[in-house]
Parts: structure tokens; sequence; C-alpha cells
């Protein structure tokens, strides 16, 4: 009996109580505490008893053991067979599966669930009438291959407990179109259709329903006022070349949050969107004469060759007052950005992100038009060139996703506030202390091949990427304890200058080089070391650093040689991608900081 039915309990008692019988009513309240007092003890003793097992050694070790079984095993499970899910040790951790290939003749393929999954991937050719689905079971994704799969499959469906369903119909199947929808779990509350071939109408939808992703290729199927007023989060992707057009017979939910229309849409003056409308995601083709909801954070736009007008006055889209994250592509409409008609003004508190492929961020005056809250900019069009004071005062993190060709040289190129600075490519002069002490993390890209002077890089500098495969230059960078220096090649750190710095050493994947060539005796400090593509040697421990601290081990694709984890005493992560190594180890396995291993074979 739990505490509230022991209170319950004593306060019936209490009620049968005459009022002026004072001394009983106080052994009843005496009562009360005296329950309350056991549930404290029972939380003291339940926090005694976690102690006590907690340091024997041999339970703790069983504990730790099932729960890293547990999350090696939590993501999707891939089986080509139900012999192979049945016959594979682990199955009993793992939450989700996928099964596919042959269904082994069974009446029921799911008989074989075991209660530890919620998560199952139909992908059988045949759905049986014997075919039931566990009923601990939440969510359900199916591929449905034929019209008689389908009319076997919803009738399941109906009676189950399901929650949130992926329905795959193949192209070309056309199963009875009342069957689908009006035989829909009841407790669903996500739905995702792919290539449905029908127009979704009014009342077809579960009407608890909150997530619906709609998927195809040939047309949008969304009826009038068929979606329900419960649904909060709408997706809708399509890859037809002419427009959705939103206009006042397309109505949406007025509980809406968040809507993708990863589909070219054309907004009509009579649309309006959801006034609880949290975020959105639109690509333009066409006009845009609706009015944005006051309450969006986020905003995706984009645009491809449009007028982006609200009305005949051609007044420019006025963006939402509070709006946090926007993420603007243009297309070849860049003339919209230097009219300042998709960027907040300067006094704009609110924007935190902002994403755009600009090629111009000054105005008539010169002045910078982006606002000082902007704390991430990413510039994804042709680069202009930065000046000084022309970036947002508050401004952390800055990336280039084009090639940057100017010299980065003069004083007051970036605000004193930048952590974190990233290019695509960049191959030009830098001068001296012209990153800020506060810089954290330097990315130079695929493309730089200067050389580095010592004043170049801040002391604070944590993380410095370079990512030129054919970097002909030295490093000389000493007192910097805690910089880790990420690199894709490796010749000139043969005869790297400062060899306990080297933390992380990432050769080029297309290197046919064994580990003795890298020199690694005296790089101490290396954490994380990515073995080649083409890597396929055995690794000896004379090849290793003498005070190995290598913490993550990255293995090729085609290495299939053994693999001796005492060599690596620290090894807390292993990825063994797709080669095929067999591990060795001693007995001594119980005391190795290995914590994880990672593997990117798909079928079981």
């Amino acid at each position: 009996m739990n505490i509230k039915d022991n209170i319950d309990n004593c306060l019936y008692n209490n009620s049968n109580i005459e009022n002026n019988d004072i001394e009983n009513n106080n052994i009843e309240n005496n009562n009360i505490d005296e329950v309350l007092n056991k549930n404290n003890n029972n939380k003291i003793n339940n926090k005694v008893y976690f102690e006590i097992i907690w340091k024997n050694i041999y339970l703790k070790g069983l504990i730790i053991y099932h729960l890293r079984i547990f999350n090696i095993h939590y993501s999707k499970k891939y089986f080509n067979s139900l012999n192979n899910f049945d016959g594979f040790q682990y199955k009993h951790y793992c939450r989700s599966v996928s099964l596919s290939g042959d269904d082994d003749g069974s009446d029921n393929p799911l008989k074989l669930i075991t209660r530890n999954i919620d998560t199952i991937y139909y992908y059988f050719n045949t759905f049986k009438e014997s075919t039931r689905i566990p009923c601990w079971v939440e969510k359900f994704g199916v591929n449905i291959s034929s019209v008689e799969f389908s009319k076997v499959l919803f009738r399941e469906l109906r009676d189950s407990n399901i929650k949130k369903l992926i329905l795959d119909f193949k192209e070309g199947i056309y199963p009875p179109q009342i069957s689908c929808f009006t035989m829909l779990p009841k407790n669903l509350t996500s739905l995702k259709t792919i290539f449905y071939p029908y127009t979704i109408n009014k009342g077809m939808l579960p009407c608890g329903l909150k997530t619906l992703v709609i998927d195809h290729n040939n047309h949008i199927p969304i009826g009038e006022a068929s979606l329900p007023d419960s649904l909060e989060f709408l997706t809708v992707k399509s890859d037809i070349p002419y427009p959705l057009t939103l206009n006042k017979t397309i109505v949406f939910p007025k509980g809406l949050v968040v809507l993708e229309l990863k589909c070219f849409s054309e907004v009509e003056s009579d649309f309006k969107f959801p006034k609880s409308l949290k975020t959105l995601e639109i690509i333009c083709r066409g006009t845009f004469n609706s009015t944005l909801p006051n309450c969006l954070k986020v905003l995706k736009f984009s645009v491809d060759d449009i007028n982006l007008n609200t009305s005949s006055t051609k007044e420019p889209i006025q963006l939402p007052p509070n709006l946090e994250k926007l993420d603007i592509h243009l297309g070849n409409s860049n003339q919209f950005i230097n009219n300042h008609q998709m960027i907040p003004s300067k006094n704009c508190k609110s924007l935190k992100y902002l994403k755009i492929n600009c090629t111009q961020i000054n105005d008539t005056e010169g002045d910078s038009i982006f606002p000082n809250s902007i704390e991430t900019l990413i510039i994804t069009g042709a680069c202009f060139q930065i000046k000084p004071n022309m970036l947002p005062r508050n401004l952390k993190s800055l990336s280039f996703e084009k090639p940057y060709n100017y010299p980065l040289v003069e004083d007051g190129l970036f605000p004193e506030t930048l952590t974190h600075l990233t290019f695509y490519e960049f191959n030009q002069k830098i001068g001296a202390n012209v990153f800020p002490e506060n810089l954290k993390l330097l990315d130079l890209g695929i493309g730089s091949n200067y050389k580095l002077h010592e004043h170049s890089i801040p002391l604070g500098l944590l993380d410095l990427k370079i990512r030129y495969q054919n970097y002909t230059y030295l490093l000389f960078l000493k007192d910097r304890p805690n910089l880790i220096i990420s690199t894709y090649y490796y010749r000139q750190f043969i005869e790297y200058l400062c060899p306990k710095q080297l933390r992380i050493l990432k050769p080029s994947s297309d290197v046919d080089i064994d580990l003795s060539v890298l020199q690694l005796n005296d790089k101490s400090n290396l954490e994380l070391l990515e073995i080649p593509s083409l890597f396929n040697y055995k690794i000896y421990q004379k090849d290793l650093p003498t005070n190995n601290n290598i913490k993550t081990l990255i293995i090729g694709d085609h290495f299939i040689n053994p693999l001796d984890l005492d060599l690596f005493p620290n090894l807390e992560l292993l990825v063994v991608g797709e080669s095929n190594p067999s591990i060795k180890y001693s007995h001594n396995i119980t005391k190795s900081k290995l914590k994880q291993i990672n593997v990117l074979h798909y079928l079981y």
C-alpha cells in the first residue's frame, strides 16, 4: 500500500470520530504523521540500499555491463530475415528493429518480438491474416507492397496500440481509399505517409493527431479543412515543379506550432498563417502576399526569383518582432538584401542566428545592415570582404560556406566576442594579432597553404583545423598545452616541432602507409588517431606513442588484421566502421577504460 492509500485510510477513519472525541482525533492525526515519517524513512533506506549495491564491485560491474549493452543496441538494428533476429544474442537489449527479406514462413512473424522492443519497421513482402502487432509496440513503420497487403494491414492496425505510424506506399499501389484512414489506430498521435495516392479529405485523420508528415512526388494530397484541430506539427515534402497555392481554401489548425513546406509554394493575399505558429519553413515560387505571425521564432525562407512584396504598394515583408532564428536563401534575388527587405533593423534585440547568401552587407552609407544581437552568422553566398567594425559586436560564431579570397591583416576585423571561426576555403595571408583573444576554434578550410606564424594564432585557441592535404609548412606553436591540432595530412608531422602538443591526427584517407611512417613515439599527448582508410597493416607497440594516451581510435574500412586492445590502455572509444578486425584482449579487460565501440554494419 502506498503513502496516498495509507493517508486516505487514516482520513476515512478520522471522519468517523465524533467532534467531541478530541483524544481519538489526536490519535488518528498521529497515525498520519507516522505514515509520513515511514515514507521518509523508506526514501532514506532506498538511498542506503543503493549505496550498498553500488559499493559491491560485482553488482556494480554487472549493472555497468548491462547498461553498456543497452547503449550499444539502443539505435535501430537491421535484420534481413526472421531467423537472423531470432538468433541474435542481444535481442533482449534492442529497442528498435527493422525486419526485411524472408519471414521464414511464419504464421505470425511478430510473435518473436520481445517486450523491450517498442519500435518495428516491417519490410516483409506479405502481411498475413494471422499477423499480430504486439500490444507494447508504440511505433510501426511498414512498406505497403500490394493491395491485399494493405487490406490485412489496416484491419490489424485498427485494434493496435500504435501511437506513431509510417505508411510507405509503393508507387503504383492503390489500396481502397476508405479503408486506409478510417481504420487507423485510435491512439495515433504521429503519422507519416509516403506516396499516398489519394487526397486526404475532411474527417479521415484521427482527431488526436499531433504530427503529420506528407511525402509525395506527384501531388500534395491535402483536401479542404482536412487537418484536425489537434495538429501541432505539419511537414509537406514534394518534388513537383508547380507550386502549392496557399489561399483561403487552405486552413491550417489554429494550434499549429511548426509548419515545414518543403515544396514550392505561392502565398496569396487572402491566406492567413496560424497565429500560434512558432517555426515556419517555406520555399516560395511566384509571389508572397501574406503577413507572417508575430509570435514566429524560427523562419527558413527560400526564394526562387520572386516578387517579395506584401501588397501592390511594394512594401517590404515585415519580419516578426521576436524572431530568433532566420535562414534565408535568395536564389538569384540578392538585390532584396541590399534593399533591407529581409533583414531586421539594427535595433532588433531578439535575432540570435542568421544564415544568408547575400553578397553585400553594407547600406548606402557603408554601415553594416546586421543587428548587433546576432551571435551566429553563416554566409552561404559569394563572400564579401570584411572591414573593421562591420560584423555584429556580439557575434560568437562566424562561418563562410564559399571560398574567402581576401587577406586578414587589418585590426578590428572581428569582434572580441568571437569564439568560433570557420572557412570553407581560405588561402590568404594572416596578419599578427588579427584574431580576438577569445577565439577557441579556427578552421582554415581545404585550401590553406600559407605559413602560420606564431603571433597569428591566439594563445587561448583550443582547436586548430587545417584540412588541406598537401600543407607544406611546419607548425611551431610553443607554450600552448591545451591546443588541439586537427590535421588531414601527416608529412610535416614526422618532424613536428612541438610533438607533445599534437592531440588529434587524421592522415589523409587516400594514403597507404603503416604507422611507423608517422613516427608517433614522441607524440605522448595524442588522444585521437584516425587510421587511413587504405591501412591494413599489423599494429605494433613500437609504432605507437611511448606513453600511449590514445582515447579514441578510428579504424579504416579496409582493416582486417587483429587488433590488440592491450596496446591502448587508455582507449575509451573504438570506431571500427565497416572494417572487420578480430579484437584481442587479455583477461584484464574488466579493468579496461573502453566505454563504447561504434560499428557501421547494417545487417545482422
